[in-house]
């Protein structure tokens, strides 16, 4: 018998976040999710983040920056009448069009202030807070929000009508900052016609993709996070500034858990890090790039970016499912080999079963030279994503052990013989880790440590519930060699 892990259909789909928009949605994001998806990606963090657990962070000074600025994205001349998606695309690094189709939209010459505040007849879902830093965004549906909180507070429905909109956003008001992301279409019918001809941006993926609108002011900051999607970003006015980091740098960023309400967005506040608890901030490298109006910026899927309104400014992006997240979704789907009888009433038994499961699937991943060792990959895991969120009291009750005095080590040792008969039962378990490497082996190996991290966050998750997750990761390594 096997047993299917819980929450499969929360399993990729919750790898990014994306918005509802047009084309019907497949079985890898049910449309649920996009309204997460613009909250996320879209205020992705658009909220402040406030650090209710630690003490003042060390301070840079003006125009200096803690990580590493290796240079500017490659721009590219194009003309309008030439396909660029796929072209882009197969770089998997983020590049800048200049003179692409966008340039023929209505909407380059007319989405000025002053031509939105009238189409716009009234607007909800604007977002508002009292300084310019958003995020990191919080999602009360994920796992872990029994034993965390947000670290920020905002309004996040505000409705204007267009001349309310702009008239707050040009007033640059510096005690109160507005922010608006969402579908086209809740602007108006009108809308889509000014961006059309818009299918060369959802050449990727024209029946999984979204069209959404960016307004804010000057000096917002969307914060540092990553989405599962390929990103279509086009500046319509103003200036805007992006830091991207590719997705291997994700040891440097400190992502939150998978199972976290802000999962897929950096722990640290990139515009204000505190090193003392970020050091490796100070290694992460970046590329930068200013858009102007015209300019089309593909970011590939889990790309950290980190955003800054330079100006006033207005946006159109379009996301598509990428085939990585297909492949990922594969990986949750496939049943799970551990023995329902035996172990059904012996809970530390099934997670020191899944515990060495995903060591040996990671070794296995390791030799066919995927990935790092399964011992470096869930120590890394562990400091990354959770020790700081243990050490600062975010996640206090992980530290109580899981089986009254008994540690994972105590338990291994007194039912090793059980767990290695669990296994010697496990006919399946070659299948299941072939089946999975192939999976994995996919994935570009850029992205593949952050979704297999995610996806042994969910593995853990499925023998232990969430708030637990840490502590069986954290202790089963002080006796990983055992395993």
């Amino acid at each position: 018998m096997s047993t299917r892990r819980r929450n499969t259909k929360r399993a990729a789909e919750d790898t990014s976040f994306t918005a509802s928009g047009r084309g019907k949605r497949e079985n890898l994001f049910p449309r649920r999710m996009f309204a997460i998806a613009l909250a996320i990606a879209g205020t992705v963090g658009m909220f402040v983040y406030i650090r209710l657990f630690s003490p003042p962070c060390a301070m840079f000074e003006p125009g200096s920056v803690p990580y590493i600025v290796d240079g500017q994205v490659e721009v590219l001349q194009w003309t309008p009448d030439m396909p660029f998606a796929e072209t882009v695309a197969a770089t998997e690094k983020p590049v800048v069009l200049k003179n692409t189709i966008a340039d023929t939209w209505r909407a380059r010459k007319s989405w000025k202030p002053w031509y939105l505040k009238k189409k716009i007849k009234r607007l909800s879902g604007i977002y508002e807070n009292v300084n310019r830093w958003f995020g990191p965004y919080y999602d009360i549906r994920r796992p872990l929000v029994s034993v965390t909180q947000p670290v920020n507070f905002y309004e996040t429905n505000r409705s204007m009508t267009g001349s309310e909109l702009f008239q707050r956003i040009l007033s640059q008001d510096s005690n109160r900052f507005v922010y608006f992301s969402g579908e086209i279409e809740r602007l108006g019918d009108w809308a889509l016609d000014d961006i059309t001809p818009f299918n060369e941006l959802l050449a990727l993926n024209p029946h999984s993709s979204s069209i959404n609108v960016w307004i804010g002011q000057p000096h917002v900051i969307a914060h540092c996070h990553y989405d599962g999607y390929h990103n279509m970003y086009v500046q319509l006015y103003g200036k805007k500034k992006f830091t991207l980091f590719r997705p291997s740098q994700w040891s440097n960023l400190y992502p939150y858990p998978f199972l976290h309400p802000s999962h897929a967005q950096s722990q640290a506040n990139l515009s204000d890090v505190d090193v003392e608890r970020f050091p490796r901030v100070q290694q992460a490298h970046a590329v930068e790039a200013v858009l102007i109006p015209g300019d089309v910026l593909y970011i590939p899927p889990l790309w950290f970016h980190h955003v800054e309104a330079l100006e006033v400014s207005i946006s159109v992006n379009v996301w598509t499912d990428s085939v990585q997240s297909v492949e990922v979704q594969e990986m949750y789907e496939a049943d799970i080999p551990i023995l329902d009888g035996i172990l059904a009433e012996k809970q530390e038994l099934r997670v020191l079963v899944m515990v060495s499961l995903i060591k040996r699937l990671i070794d296995e991943t390791n030799k066919r030279q995927l990935t790092s060792n399964a011992e470096i990959f869930m120590r890394n895991l562990y400091d990354i994503r959770y020790h700081d969120l243990v050490v600062s009291g975010v996640l206090a009750s992980t530290h109580r052990r899981l089986w009254g005095d008994n540690s994972i080590c105590i338990a291994l040792s007194e039912s090793k013989s059980e767990v290695q008969t669990a296994f010697s039962e496990l006919n399946t378990l070659g299948r299941y880790f072939d089946f999975i490497s192939s999976r994995i082996g996919r994935i570009p190996s850029d992205t593949r440590e952050l979704w297999l991290g995610n996806f042994v966050e969910s593995l853990l998750e499925s023998v232990v519930t969430a708030p637990f997750v840490a502590h069986a990761l954290n202790e089963s390594l002080h006796c990983f060699h055992e395993l």
